[in-house]
């Protein structure tokens, strides 16, 4: 996987959505999970949600400028999951 390709800064971009989004205390640690499938050439990035409670919803344009990002350049998605309980979103690498 050390030959595949990744659009720049992407695991920055899910890494600073995941601290937006949730609430991080001494009681309440944020652990986020970066992984990788390597038969499916993929990255996963999770995290358990602990939304905070006065922030606003956030407009989604850091995930939709990635997405696109990965649309133009290797004409692909990325894959957004919430059920409530952990957001992750997986990207597919391009071999070159």
């Amino acid at each position: 996987m050390l030959r595949d390709k990744i659009i720049p800064l992407s695991l920055q971009v899910l890494i600073e959505n995941a601290i937006k989004h949730n609430v991080i205390s001494d009681k309440m640690p944020l652990a986020i999970n970066v992984s990788s499938d390597y038969e499916n050439r993929k990255i996963i990035v999770r995290n358990k949600i602990q939304p905070k409670i006065d922030a606003s919803k956030g407009n989604g344009i850091g995930l939709a400028n990635l997405s696109e990002r990965y649309r133009l350049k290797w004409n692909t998605d990325i894959e957004i999951l919430n059920n409530n309980v952990e957001f992750c979103v997986v990207i597919k690498l391009n071999f070159c």
